[in-house]
């Protein structure tokens, strides 16, 4: 059992002495002051943009992975891929390293939560580089490694602060937040 010092009550709110001596008070106190400063979550300004953001992003994600059939018709047509039996590794493995990779992902957002706002932006980056890259290739060895490999390494990166982050903003909505999220599947699918 641990014993209340007397000096608790004595010192200043918030001074050095307080802190050291009776850290439960301290902890309240700068509670009570992040909290004023935390923007609302359940329906506050900042919370609905976030949710719209995973939207957006997801839908440019999973849109690309879930409608990949339409890259793979062009690609039978087109003369330097037509030969080739591998088109369709392509959209799988966006589509499974974007799945697969999302644990190792939030564990390094978890390990390093400084850098977690720049997952996101990160992620796009590579999406981006990728499918640029891809516009390039020209055999299909190319275009696994550029839209296939990258496009989920940088499509996982991207995604994963919806994941982490969604309960964040949303505690007793946070039903409704992943519906309206899930929607874009259902719309694509």
């Amino acid at each position: 059992m641990e014993r209340r010092r007397s000096s608790c009550s004595n010192s200043l709110p918030g001074s050095e002495a307080q802190i050291r001596l009776c850290p439960e008070k301290s902890e309240e106190s700068s509670t009570d002051e992040l909290s004023k400063k935390l923007p609302p979550v359940d329906g506050g300004f900042q919370a609905w943009m976030f949710l719209a953001a995973c939207v957006m992003l997801e839908a440019l994600i999973w849109g690309f992975a879930f409608a990949f059939g339409v890259f793979q018709k062009y690609y039978h047509a087109h003369e330097a891929f037509q030969d080739s039996n591998m088109v369709a590794v392509i959209g799988t493995c966006a589509t499974g390293i974007s799945y697969l990779s999302c644990p190792l992902v939030i564990v390094s957002m978890i390990l390093l939560p400084q850098w977690g706002r720049w997952f996101s932006s990160f992620g796009l980056i590579i999406m981006c580089l990728s499918l640029a890259l891809g516009s390039f290739s020209s055999n299909i060895t190319h275009l696994v490694l550029s839209q296939g490999v990258g496009f989920g390494i940088g499509g996982c990166i991207a995604y994963s602060p919806s994941i982490l982050y969604m309960d964040e903003w949303f505690v007793n909505r946070r039903g409704l937040a992943e519906v309206i999220d899930s929607i874009r599947i259902r719309n694509n699918a």
